[in-house]
C-alpha cells in the first residue's frame, strides 16, 4: 500500500521582479519534490488594499509521507 498524496501549492508575487520570484520559487521545491506540474501564470487584481496585481500559479506533484523531503 502506498502513503504517496497528492499536493497542490499556490504561488504568488505581487512586487519586484514577479515571474522572477516565482521562478525562484520553483527552483526551491524541485530538489523537495519531483514531477512537478506547473500551471499557467495569470495576472489577477490585488484584493483588499492598494497594491500592484498579483502574479498566480499553482504546482502539483504526488509526495510518498512515509519518506522525507528529499526522497
Amino acid at each position: 500500500m502506498t502513503s504517496a498524496v497528492r499536493v497542490a501549492i499556490a504561488l504568488g508575487s505581487n512586487l519586484g521582479d514577479r515571474q522572477a520570484h516565482i521562478k525562484d520559487a520553483l527552483a526551491g521545491l524541485h530538489p523537495l519534490l519531483d514531477a512537478l506540474r506547473v500551471s499557467s501564470l495569470f495576472d489577477n487584481p490585488f484584493i483588499g488594499g492598494d497594491q500592484p496585481p498579483v502574479l498566480n500559479g499553482a504546482v502539483t506533484t504526488s509526495k510518498d509521507l512515509r519518506s522525507g523531503p528529499s526522497a
